[in-house]
């Protein structure tokens, strides 16, 4: 029998967290496989007041990665919240990091991940949630 999965509902996440044992692990799959793209799924919970935590993040396997393009795979686990993928080719301190009509695509078709993280070479990143909003943010 497969674990079964709900759904998030995303118009109640108030705000996110990446804990540091997962900022750790999205850091090094970042380092390891720049300059290509990188991605992962993330898991974790959401909590009463609507906090999403991000507590690991892993692939199992990277079908393959290009400068500009990620394929891989995850284990289907109760608390898969979402994934996180790179942009390496946006370097230019002053531009938005942008989602892709294949990342859009994509994530659309992940009915289980409430949300997409898109971190950019030049520091900057975004957050999507499934109801369509964005958060901006940078990272190190």
């Amino acid at each position: 029998m497969w674990p079964m999965r709900e759904v998030v509902e995303t118009r109640n996440i108030t705000g996110w967290v990446i804990e540091e044992e997962a900022r750790e692990q999205i850091r090094q799959l970042y380092n390891e496989a720049f300059p290509l793209e990188m991605g992962a799924c993330l898991y974790g919970k959401v909590d009463e007041a609507g906090l999403l935590h991000v507590l690991r993040a892993s692939v199992d396997t990277t079908m393959f990665a290009t400068s500009e393009n990620v394929r891989f795979l995850c284990e289907f686990s109760t608390d898969i919240l979402g994934d996180v993928h790179s942009h390496p080719m946006v370097v230019e301190p002053f531009v938005f990091c942008e989602s892709s009509p294949l990342d859009d695509k994509d994530f659309q078709e992940h009915r289980f991940h409430a949300f997409m993280l898109v971190l950019c070479h030049n520091r900057r990143g975004f957050a999507v949630l499934k109801d369509g909003r964005y958060w901006y943010f940078t990272w190190y």
